[in-house]
C-alpha cells in the first residue's frame, strides 16, 4: 500500500466549488484514494462513517494514513521519504486540521491568523458531539504523528491550531446535568455522558502536558500568546493559557524562549523595544507563590547574565532585572544582587585564618559585577547603582589591594568604584567611609564590612578571615591614585578633606577625655590627610576646579586663620595654611584668571587683617603679600578690561590659539594655518611664545586627520626658520625616542613615518644652513633604517637619499657608513619596498658623487656593488631588478668615465723668483 500515493490523490486539485458536481467530484477522489488502500482502513473507515458524509470519509482517510506512517520507521532508506512527499503529507495535514480542528472549535477561539488551507468543501452542519468525536480523532492522531521524528516537522506549521485543539478539549466548561427533559433542544447532557467528558478531559490535559514537553520552549510560548491575545477570546481559555504560560517561563530557560518568542533572534541588538515588552512582563508576579515565581525568574537572569556563549546576554539580563528593580527593589536586592556579590557581603572575623571565600568566588563576583554595572552597550541597560553601596567598603579594600598587582579584572574593580562615587548626593559620606574618618555604625552598614584579602595559588585573591590592619597611608594613597585623573571626583575629594581638617581641629579643641591612643590615631590621619591635601593641590585638575569655584579654599583658609587665634601652638595647621595658599597663588599664576574676582578682592581684604594681628610665619607672611599683590594686580588688570568698549581686544595670536581648542576639526586646522602665518610673518607674540608652539605643533602632528596633519607640518617647517636649532633637535630626538613608544602601542609606526617626512621637509627650508645639522639628521636617518617596521625603514632611506641630495652629496666621512648601511638593506632586507628604497638611494649617491666615489672610497664599495648585482640576478621583485640594473649602469658609466676620460691639452706655467 502506497500511503502518500493515497494522500496525493486525496490532494487531486480538481474539485471545483460548484455545489452541483461538488459531491460527485469528492465521491470519484475518495473511491480512488480506496483503491490504494488496504481493506482493513476501508472497512475501519466505513464503520466510523456512520452517517455516511463524504467530508468525513475525506478526513479520516487522511487521518488513518498519517497513523499507518506514524508507525513506520521513516528514518530508514527503503521508508525515506522525498521532499515532495514531504509536501504531500504538508498540504494534506493542511486539510485535515481545516476539516478536523478550525470546523470544529467554539467560536471564540477561531484561528484567524491560522497556516492552514482553506477548505474545499461547503460547510457542514454538524452537531455538537459531531464535532467533539471529530476534534478528539483529529487531535489524537496528530499527537501521536507528532511523536515521530520525521513527520514532526510537517506538523510544526499547525502546532497553533493543535494547541487549541487541546485547550478546548482540556478545559472547555461542561454543561452540567439537567433531569427536566426538554424536547427542542438540540444537545442533552446525561451523568453518564458529563463523566465521561471529565474523565476524558483529564486525559486531554495530559496530552497537553506532553506535548508542551515535545516542543520547543519558544514555539509553545509564542502561540500560546497568540491564542491568549486573540480577540473576544472566552475567560476560560485565557485563565488557562495564562496558566500555561507562567508555568513554562519558569521552568529552567524559560525567560530565554519568552525573549526567542517575542525578540525572534537573541543575537541581533535590533530592537531593545521588544526587550522592554519582555522585561515589563517577566518583572510583574504572576500566579499565586511569588516567592516561587521570582525565584526562578531571577535565577535564570543569573545564568543569561553570566552565559559566556550569548552575545547580548548582559545587556538583555541587565534590561530585565532593572525591570524588576523598578516594580520590586525588595526582590531584585534580595534574589539578584545579593548572590551576585555574595563574597563581599561577609562580616568579618578575627578568630582564625581560616579562607572564607576562595579565588574563583571573587573573581566570578567581580566579572558580574562588571556587567552589572559597567555595561558597554548603554547606561540605561544597567542596574542603579545604588544597589553597589553596600559592598563599597570591601571593593575599595580589594582595589588597595589589586592596584600595585597585575591581577586580571584590577581595571573592573577600578570602574565600579567610580561608578559609585559618581553619585554626588552619596559621595562624601562614601569618602568617610573609605577613610575611616567617621565611627558612625550606620555608615559601616550602608557601605559594607572592611575584609581582608590575601593573595591565592593561582594569582587571585581570597577573603580570609583573620583581620589585618592596614596602613592608614596606604589607603589615603589608594584614594588620590583613584581621583586624581577626573576633575569632579579629585575636587571634591578636595573639597571634603578641607571640612574635615576643620573637623579635626574642633576635636582637638573640644575634647577633654582624648586617651593618648586616641591622640596618636587623630594626629597619624590628620597627617597624612595633609598629605593627600598637598598632594590633590598639586594637581591640574584641582587647580582648573578652584578657578571655576575657589570659594570653598577661601572660607577654609579663613576658617585656618581663625582658630590659629585661639591656638597658635598648632604647627599642623601652619603646614594647612601654607599648603592652602600655595594652592591659591597657583591658581591665580598659572592657571588663568578667574571669572568671578569678587571672591578674591574679599580675600585680599581678609589676608591683610590676618597679617597684621595674626602670629604667623616669616614665610607665611612673604606667601600673603604675594598673593595680595597677585590680587591686586589682576583685579584691575581684570577691571580695564571691563571698562573697554572694543569688543576685538583680543590679538591675532590669541584667536588662533582658541581656534586650536575647538572641537570641530576644519576650525582647529585654521587655526594652526592662522598660527603658521603669524610665524611666518615674524609676529611678535608668536615669535616670543616659541615653547608653546612647539608644544602644539608636536601635539598636532599625532592627529590621524590628514588635514591637521598637512597644516602642523607646514607649521614646523615655518618654525623651523626661525629657530633651526631648537625645532630640528627636538624633532631629531623624537624620532630616535619613537622605537620605544612604537613597541609599547602607544604610537603607529606610521607616526614616525611622517616625522621622517617633517625632518626632510624642515631640511629644504634651511638652504645653505642644511649642512650644519648633517650629522644630526644622517644619525637619525640610519637609526631609522634599523626599525622594525618596514614602512619606517623605506622612509628613512627614501629620507636620507633627499637629505644627500639637498647637502649637494657633501657628507664628508660619513658616505662611508651610509654606503655599508645600504649595501646590507638590499643583501639582507626581506621586504622588498625597504629594498626598493635602499637601490633608489644607491643610484642618486653614484649619480651625485661621480668619479670622486672611485678615487675617495675605493674598498668601500665592493659590498654595494656585490649587493647590487645579486639583487639584479636573483631577487624575485622585477621591478627590483630592474632598479638595480639602471644603479649598476651608473657605476658602468663612472668608471668608463674615470678609465676613458679624454687627455686635457694644458700647459703649466712657472714664474721663477728672481
Amino acid at each position: 500500500m502506497d500511503l502518500v500515493k493515497v494522500l496525493e490523490v486525496l490532494m487531486n486539485p480538481n474539485i471545483k466549488n460548484d455545489n452541483s458536481d461538488e459531491e460527485c467530484c469528492l465521491e470519484a477522489i475518495i473511491k480512488k484514494a480506496n483503491f490504494h488502500l488496504s481493506e482493513e482502513i476501508r472497512n475501519e473507515i466505513k464503520n466510523i462513517n456512520s452517517e455516511n458524509s463524504l467530508i468525513k470519509q475525506y478526513l479520516y482517510i487522511i487521518l488513518f494514513v498519517l497513523r499507518e506512517l506514524e508507525k513506520m520507521d521513516l528514518g530508514t532508506e527503503e521508508n525515506m521519504l522525498s521532499v515532495s512527499q514531504y509536501q504531500i503529507i504538508k498540504k494534506a495535514i493542511g486539510f485535515a486540521t481545516s476539516i478536523g480542528i478550525i470546523s470544529c472549535l467554539l467560536p471564540g477561539i477561531q484561528m484567524e491568523n491560522s497556516p492552514v488551507t482553506q477548505s474545499r468543501f461547503s460547510q457542514e452542519n454538524l452537531s455538537i458531539m459531531q464535532k467533539y468525536e471529530r476534534l478528539c480523532d483529529t487531535s489524537k492522531i496528530f499527537l501521536n504523528s507528532f511523536s515521530n521524528l520525521c513527520l514532526r516537522p510537517v506538523l510544526l506549521p499547525y502546532l497553533g491550531s493543535l494547541f487549541a485543539a487541546l485547550l478546548q478539549l482540556s478545559f472547555a466548561p461542561l454543561k452540567k446535568p439537567n433531569s427536566n427533559a426538554e424536547t427542542n433542544i438540540e444537545f442533552k447532557m446525561t451523568n453518564e455522558l458529563y463523566l465521561q467528558l471529565k474523565s476524558e478531559q483529564i486525559e486531554f490535559q495530559s496530552k497537553l502536558k506532553k506535548l508542551i514537553n515535545l516542543c520547543p520552549q519558544s514555539e509553545v510560548i509564542k502561540e500560546f500568546m497568540i491564542l491568549h491575545g486573540a480577540k473576544k477570546s472566552p475567560k476560560w481559555l485565557c485563565d488557562n493559557v495564562k496558566n500555561l504560560l507562567i508555568e513554562s517561563i519558569i521552568q529552567p530557560y524559560g525567560v530565554m524562549s519568552l525573549i526567542e518568542a517575542i525578540c525572534e533572534d537573541t543575537n541581533e541588538s535590533g530592537n531593545w523595544q521588544k526587550l522592554d515588552i519582555v522585561a515589563k512582563l517577566i518583572s510583574v508576579s504572576h500566579g499565586d507563590n511569588h516567592e516561587e515565581y521570582y525565584n526562578s525568574i531571577c535565577s535564570q537572569l543569573l545564568d543569561i547574565l553570566m552565559a559566556k556563549n550569548l552575545k547580548y546576554g548582559p545587556t538583555i539580563a541587565n534590561s530585565c532585572m532593572t525591570a524588576i528593580y523598578e516594580v520590586n527593589p525588595d526582590i531584585c536586592r534580595r534574589k539578584i544582587f545579593n548572590i551576585i556579590a555574595e563574597p563581599f557581603l561577609l562580616i568579618n572575623s578575627d578568630n582564625n585564618s581560616m579562607i572564607l571565600k576562595t579565588e574563583e568566588e571573587i573573581s566570578n563576583s567581580i566579572e558580574t559585577l562588571s556587567k552589572c554595572f559597567l555595561s558597554n552597550e548603554a547606561d540605561f541597560k544597567t542596574l542603579p547603582i545604588e544597589l553597589i553601596y553596600k559592598i563599597a567598603v570591601p571593593l575599595f579594600y580589594l582595589h588597595l589591594k589589586a592596584s600595585q598587582s597585575i591581577y586580571q579584572h584590577r581595571e573592573k574593580i577600578r570602574q565600579l568604584l567610580l561608578k559609585i562615587l559618581a553619585n554626588e548626593l552619596m559621595r562624601e559620606m562614601i569618602f568617610a567611609s573609605f577613610l575611616q574618618i567617621s565611627n558612625d555604625i550606620e555608615l559601616e552598614e550602608n557601605f559594607g564590612n572592611k575584609l581582608s584579602f590575601q593573595f591565592g595559588s593561582t594569582g587571585g585573591f581570597e577573603i580570609v578571615s583573620k583581620n589585618v590592619e592596614l596602613n592608614y597611608e596606604e589607603i589615603v594613597n589608594i584614594l588620590f591614585d583613584l581621583v586624581q585623573h577626573d576633575e569632579i571626583l579629585a575636587n571634591s575629594l578636595f573639597n571634603f578633606l578641607m571640612k574635615t581638617l576643620s573637623k579635626f581641629q574642633e576635636i582637638e579643641k573640644n575634647n577633654l577625655l582624648e586617651t593618648n591612643c586616641d591622640l596618636i590615631e587623630r594626629v597619624t590621619k590628620q597627617l597624612a590627610i595633609v598629605q593627600l591635601v598637598s598632594n590633590l593641590a598639586n594637581t591640574k585638575k584641582v587647580q582648573e576646579a578652584q578657578i571655576k569655584m575657589p570659594k570653598p579654599l577661601l572660607l577654609f583658609i579663613e576658617t585656618i586663620c581663625k582658630n590659629k587665634k585661639n591656638n597658635d601652638d598648632d604647627a599642623d595647621s601652619f603646614d594647612i595654611l601654607y599648603i592652602s595658599l600655595m594652592l591659591v597663588k597657583i591658581i591665580l599664576t598659572d592657571r588663568g584668571k578667574p571669572q568671578d574676582w569678587r571672591p578674591f578682592d574679599e580675600f585680599s581684604q581678609f589676608l591683610e587683617n590676618e597679617k597684621k594681628f595674626n602670629k604667623l610665619t616669616e614665610q607665611t607672611k612673604s606667601l600673603i603679600n604675594e598673593i595680595i599683590n597677585i590680587i591686586r594686580l589682576r583685579s584691575s588688570s581684570q577691571k580695564f578690561y571691563d571698562m573697554s568698549v572694543d569688543p576685538n581686544r583680543k590679538s591675532e595670536f590669541d584667536k588662533a590659539l582658541e581656534d586650536l581648542t575647538d572641537p570641530l576639526l576644519p576650525v582647529r586646522g585654521h587655526g594652526i594655518i592662522a598660527l603658521t602665518r603669524l610665524i611666518e610673518t615674524s609676529n611678535p607674540d608668536a615669535i616670543a611664545k616659541q615653547d608653546v608652539l612647539i608644544y602644539l605643533f608636536q601635539e598636532n602632528l599625532k592627529h590621524e586627520d590628514s588635514f591637521i596633519y598637512l597644516a602642523t607640518i607646514n607649521g614646523v617647517c615655518a618654525l623651523a626658520t626661525h629657530f633651526p636649532q631648537k625645532v630640528i633637535e627636538i624633532l631629531v630626538q623624537e624620532f630616535i625616542d619613537m622605537p620605544q613608544r612604537t613597541s609599547t602601542g602607544e604610537i603607529a609606526p606610521e607616526t614616525r613615518a611622517k616625522l621622517g617626512e617633517i625632518l626632510m621637509k624642515t631640511t629644504r627650508a634651511l638652504g645653505e644652513m642644511a649642512p650644519k645639522y648633517k650629522t644630526l639628521l644622517i644619525n637619525a636617518f640610519l637609526c631609522g633604517t634599523r626599525d622594525s617596521d618596514p614602512l619606517v625603514r623605506s622612509s628613512s632611506l627614501s629620507c636620507l637619499g633627499e637629505l644627500c641630495k639637498v647637502l649637494g652629496f657633501k657628507v664628508g666621512n660619513l658616505i662611508t657608513e651610509i654606503l655599508y648601511c645600504i649595501g646590507c638593506i638590499i643583501k639582507t632586507d626581506k621586504d622588498y619596498q625597504c629594498r626598493r628604497a635602499g637601490v633608489l638611494v644607491a643610484t642618486l649617491l653614484l649619480r651625485g658623487l661621480g668619479k670622486d666615489m672611485l678615487t675617495s672610497l675605493g674598498n668601500d664599495l665592493v659590498i654595494l656593488y656585490r649587493g647590487l648585482i645579486h639583487l639584479r640576478d636573483k631577487d624575485d621583485d622585477s621591478v627590483l631588478r630592474l632598479h638595480a640594473q639602471l644603479a649598476l649602469e651608473e657605476f658602468d658609466d663612472v668608471v668608463k668615465n674615470v678609465l676613458f676620460a679624454k687627455p686635457k691639452l694644458e700647459k703649466t706655467i712657472f714664474l721663477l723668483n728672481d
